[in-house]
């Protein structure tokens, strides 16, 4: 970053912060992810539109999870192509932010970069009065009160809730939800990304879509694993951005944790599971597959993630 991407970078956290600082947010509160230790990188993208030969000047801004610090990138694009009809005429930010990609303007794999919906946001630029900031300076400070407040829109309904209630109607399925403990598991982790990715799989599991359920379940599996080394080991600088089962299991050999030979091959054995989903299984197979997922995360849940050693 440079000088004038580091000091408005510091500006946008501080304005986060006196945001949260209004709300009077309880610390054990993690709807609103820029305030707990995580990072963001942050992207804001001033373009020109126009309109019967009305010239506009617009931002575009989102982000995505970084590992290890908050990044922040201002880029002005002058390219003829947001000129055209097609961006006048796109319909929310979600629709230029395609069009800046296919038109090959801006580079980035959103597949895989986790971004965060509801950073993603856009608006019409306003120069601040008697400010030395450039536009896409001032486009930053628009968009860090717009992601606050898409944040505080989302998390309105869940404030103050302490348990999560799952509210399906299991009938012949209802037996796992007490088995596998799923509401002590949501509760205690209290992870909002967590929690929806779960009763998502968790409907997916209800209505039998066995193909569903299981990739989700997967993803959890994952999820929870990683959240397991964050609990315990915070977050290792040679901890890569991107890890593997081994990169989870040479780190929970290490205490507190200390994984056994047991424990590895029990965890291998889940993940290959994982990694067997198809489109094909069906029927008492692939329900057979979603309980030994449900019964990994459980287990991984109370061995490690919970673990005091």
């Amino acid at each position: 970053m440079n000088t004038k991407e580091i000091s408005t970078l510091q500006e946008m956290k501080n304005i986060y912060n006196k945001e949260l600082k209004k709300l009077q947010v309880n610390e054990e509160n993690n709807y609103f992810y820029w305030k707990q230790d995580r990072f963001l990188d942050i992207w804001i993208i001033h373009y020109k539109k126009s309109y019967k030969n009305i010239f506009f000047d617009d931002w575009i801004g989102f982000a995505y999870k970084s590992i290890k610090s908050d990044k922040l990138h201002l880029l002005n694009i002058d390219d003829e192509k947001t000129l055209s009809l097609r961006y006048s005429n796109a319909f929310g930010s979600k629709e230029i932010l395609g069009l800046l990609i296919q038109d090959g303007i801006l580079s980035i794999d959103l597949e895989n970069a986790k971004l965060i919906s509801s950073s993603l946001q856009g608006n019409r630029i306003f120069p601040q009065n008697n400010s030395n900031k450039t536009i896409v300076e001032c486009a930053a400070t628009d968009w860090v009160y717009s992601f606050f407040n898409a944040e505080y829109t989302e998390a309105t309904n869940k404030l103050n809730t302490t348990e999560t209630q799952i509210n399906f109607n299991f009938e012949q399925n209802k037996f796992f939800v007490d088995q596998f403990e799923i509401p002590k598991i949501i509760n205690t982790i209290k992870d909002p990304e967590f929690k929806d990715e779960l009763t998502d799989s968790l409907w997916a599991y209800e209505k039998g879509h066995w193909f569903l359920a299981a990739a989700g379940l997967g993803t959890c599996l994952e999820f929870i694993l990683d959240l397991t080394v964050v609990k315990h080991y915070g977050r290792p600088k040679s901890f890569p951005n991107d890890p593997t089962l081994s990169d989870y299991l040479n780190q929970l050999k290490q205490p507190p944790i200390s994984l056994n030979i047991r424990d590895v091959k029990f965890l291998k054995s889940i993940f290959m599971l994982r990694n067997s989903v198809d489109h094909h299984n069906k029927g008492k197979t692939s329900k057979q597959m979603c309980d030994s997922l449900l019964g990994g995360i459980a287990h991984v849940f109370n061995e490690y993630y919970q673990s005091e050693k």
